[in-house]
């Protein structure tokens, strides 16, 4: 059975090891008034998995199999010294599991080139109406717009600075509803995985997600715009602290709290983002803050962290733009001479850190205060499964009183194969 729950009542249980189960979750104290809503749920469709998955229903279910691989090559071109480990390496292993029936899908895909292998993706989707679904499971909480893209869409190697104040995956459940063609709202509970971070168990707290967007055509083109927002209590201990850090383009950390720093208390994100596609051409811009409480010994504080981007992109030979991978027209040895496609873009961002936080919460000897990145990219498809990517991207690191202004000049190459 790949997913289970140990239910565990009293200490005695609650001592007791899961062995038979792939996935062990310990009841945890409640501390607040959403776990008892939220984990009860999420055990309950753990639990259900192996049978939507095997049950007979009146539509066949339909199993599914692909994922992706990016094979990466990094190199820094200034003179500061880089980890020697990844000069290229395997970026992601990510094997996806699908199973279909009539009314809802199920989803796996783990990771499979991290230290300690982890399920990305572990949730099923239910469509209630047309206007109504429910998702249920580890999945990306409407946080950023650019965290949301898929891996292999993203215009750019890497996220945007944004994408650091964003959560990677959480576990939670969560509705959406489209009260008519031009709006979308999606509301949920999860656990609050910490910026850029993945919720380590379906124990680890709560958070309310919230995620209103407006589309229409806009000068002969798709617009939209959006508003997120997020709002939870976070407990770390010296062993999981539960705050996360912040990376440049070239998986640099820039920022990171002290190793005796926890979280501790009220935690909360405010975005807003805008995109707009016509023809080959997009724009894009995105921003996000996030706001938490934490401690170091005696002493607590409030931090904010706010990032912002803009980007745009042409597709030069002609096919759309999308928030998806972009398909060529003409596939190169698609037996009609075609090339493939090839896109170009650019974008800037800026990340700034909360001067509060130095020095007693963060080194300054370590950890920038403002980090300033620009970049440029050239994309190709030579067809559907496969892309090379090579992006350009300077970033500044201005210091906080007692550190050392940087610049990291970085050569970034992907070699993408989807199946």
């Amino acid at each position: 059975m790949p997913f289970g729950y140990c239910a565990q009542q009293g200490a005695r249980r609650r001592a007791r090891r899961c062995h038979n189960h792939a996935l062990p979750i310990a009841w945890p104290h409640a501390t607040n008034r959403y776990r008892g809503f939220v984990m009860p749920t999420l055990s309950i469709v753990l639990r259900a998995l192996p049978w939507l998955a095997l049950a007979p229903t009146a539509a066949a279910v339909t199993p599914t199999f692909g994922g992706y691989i990016h094979y990466d090559q990094v190199r820094f071109l200034d003179d500061n010294a880089h980890p020697a480990d990844r000069v290229s390496y395997w970026r992601r292993v990510d094997p996806i599991i699908q199973l279909k029936g009539e009314r809802w899908n199920l989803r796996l895909m783990p990771e499979l080139t991290r230290d300690e292998n982890k399920l990305l993706d572990a949730y099923v989707a239910f469509e209630i109406d047309q206007d109504w679904t429910l998702t249920v499971g580890r999945t990306k909480p409407p946080i950023s717009l650019d965290r949301l893209k898929s891996s292999n869409a993203i215009t750019f190697v890497e996220s945007s600075l944004v994408g650091e104040l964003a959560p990677n995956r959480d576990n939670g459940l969560m509705l959406g509803w489209k009260p008519g063609k031009h709006w979308q709202v999606q509301a949920g509970v999860f656990d609050g995985a910490p910026d850029g971070e993945i919720a380590h168990s379906p124990d680890a707290g709560a958070e309310l997600v919230g995620h209103v967007q407006f589309k229409q055509p806009l000068l002969g083109g798709r617009w939209r715009v959006g508003v997120t927002g997020s709002r939870g209590d976070r407990k770390g201990s010296l062993e999981d602290p539960r705050l996360g850090r912040y990376r440049t383009p070239g998986r640099e950390t820039i920022f990171r709290y002290r190793g005796d720093a926890i979280a501790d208390g009220r935690f909360t994100r405010v975005g807003a983002y805008s995109d707009w596609y016509r023809g080959p051409a997009h724009l894009q811009i995105e921003t996000l803050q996030s706001r938490h409480a934490l401690r170091r010994g005696g002493t607590s504080a409030s931090l904010d962290h706010r990032a912002w981007e803009l980007q745009g992109g042409w597709v030069l030979t002609g096919e759309d733009a999308s928030f998806d991978a972009i398909a060529p027209a003409r596939p190169l040895l698609g037996g009609n001479g075609g090339f493939g496609a090839v896109q170009v873009a650019a974008r800037i961002g800026r990340l700034d850190a909360d001067v509060d936080a130095f020095p007693f919460y963060a080194n300054p000897g370590t950890a920038w205060r403002r980090t300033r990145s620009r970049g440029v990219t050239v994309n190709w498809w030579p067809n559907r499964h496969l892309r090379l990517g090579i992006d350009y991207e300077r970033t500044r690191l201005d210091a906080a009183p007692g550190g050392t202004d940087r610049r990291e000049d970085v050569l970034l190459t992907r070699i993408g194969l989807v199946y």
